[in-house]
């Protein structure tokens, strides 16, 4: 994103150069006076800098799109599990979490993108726990399914021997 908004200024000067020239030699094959052609290039001169601001918003909110998108998708019910309706109340974590053998794939409209693969491990109370690793290896979606913002595969997920399902959010 950085690489693409510092290549803008020195782009939109080239066009804006241009521009010019083509007013130039456009109102003289068009026989428009002087004066005129001189209000206009002002004109012209004094845009430039909202056309700048104007071109450089456009790339930030271009550079968000992926944010977006991804925000739009966790707010989409569509294709989502119900809202979740445990029975069991959750005042603290007693010992643990426990991921045994929960697998997960995004599906898309041309293929299934398996992310876990019977991922089994603990998270302990009262310790840290971090989730490392490259993009795309399960991170992000480790936190959607104790969120429940998605269901897993197979496998299940554990609170303190209680599935997540049963568990009141």
């Amino acid at each position: 994103l950085s690489t693409r908004q510092g290549a803008l200024p020195p782009l939109t000067e080239v066009l804006h150069a241009m521009l010019f020239l083509a007013t130039v030699i456009g109102a003289w094959l068009a026989d428009v006076s002087f004066p005129l052609t001189a209000a206009f290039l002002i004109l012209l001169y004094r845009l430039q800098p909202h056309a700048r601001a104007l071109q450089m918003t456009w790339s930030q909110l271009q550079g968000l799109s992926g944010s977006l998108e991804e925000v739009t998708w966790l707010l989409d019910p569509e294709g989502k599990p119900a809202a979740p309706q445990g029975r069991r109340p959750f005042a603290s974590l007693g010992e643990k979490i426990a991921f045994e053998g929960v697998s997960f794939s995004y599906v898309n409209e041309e293929q299934r993108a398996a992310v876990l693969h019977a991922a089994s491990f603990d998270i302990r109370s009262g310790r840290s726990t971090a989730l490392i690793g490259r993009s795309g290896a399960g991170k992000t979606t480790i936190v959607n399914l104790l969120c429940r913002f998605v269901e897993p595969d197979g496998g299940r997920i554990l609170v303190d021997g209680a599935p997540l399902g049963e568990i009141d959010p």
